[in-house]
């Protein structure tokens, strides 16, 4: 679970992959830099319990700004392409 920040300091949101096997595994950072258009789509929302539903696609580029990152076999994207979310808004302060 998570909160959003609109004051957070941060310019970009970065996301980690790691993919484990039973011999070992990998992982890599990703950051989103909007070279690929995703959506956000609400499909359903609760007034009385505030709760939202939706389906997003978003794409990752791998964080080249990591001094040692790892040079690996994963891919330089992560695509996700029918991701699926549930969220409780539970406090929102508008300006």
């Amino acid at each position: 679970m998570t909160k959003l920040d609109k004051r957070s300091k941060l310019k970009q949101e970065y996301a980690n992959l790691s993919y484990i096997s039973n011999s070992g595994g990998l992982t890599k950072r990703y950051v989103y830099r909007g070279l690929k258009p995703g959506f956000i789509k609400v499909t359903k929302f609760n007034k009385a319990t505030g709760m939202v539903e939706g389906r997003f696609a978003v794409t990752f580029s791998e964080d080249t700004s990591v001094y040692n990152r790892l040079q690996n076999g994963m891919s330089g994207t992560a695509r996700f392409t029918s991701g699926l979310f549930r969220i409780k808004i539970t406090d929102v302060m508008l300006r």
